[in-house]
């Protein structure tokens, strides 16, 4: 699974690289920010939680253990002006949310 994660990654970066406009890349990438499939998508980009969380950022659960595994990240052509975490259970993972605003706007 971690080969494929890897392959994955690789295939929306090219995508996200070719594009001419600032991008988000964001979703459950089922990865912490430790791994190598978090490093590719995370390159090049600001990641929300890093600019401008707070805690551990713990957004999925396992066996009680927190982990971060869902992620935006902005160009950095965009300022990340709020992250929030909410504490509300609609499935396994915690809602993320950011707020964002293009660099001049």
């Amino acid at each position: 699974v971690a080969g494929q994660h890897v392959s994955q990654a690789r295939l929306v970066k090219a995508h996200q690289q070719e594009a001419p406009y600032p991008t988000i890349i964001c979703g459950d990438f089922n990865a912490t920010p430790f791994s190598h499939t978090y490093r590719i998508l995370s390159a090049g980009l600001e990641d929300s939680f890093g600019q401008a969380g707070s805690g551990i950022g713990a957004t999925y659960s396992l066996r009680g253990l927190p982990y971060r595994i869902d992620y935006i990240l902005a160009d950095p052509r965009m300022e990340v002006l709020h992250h929030k975490i909410f504490d509300i259970h609609l499935s396994d993972h915690r809602p993320v949310m950011a707020t964002l605003r293009l660099q001049g706007e």
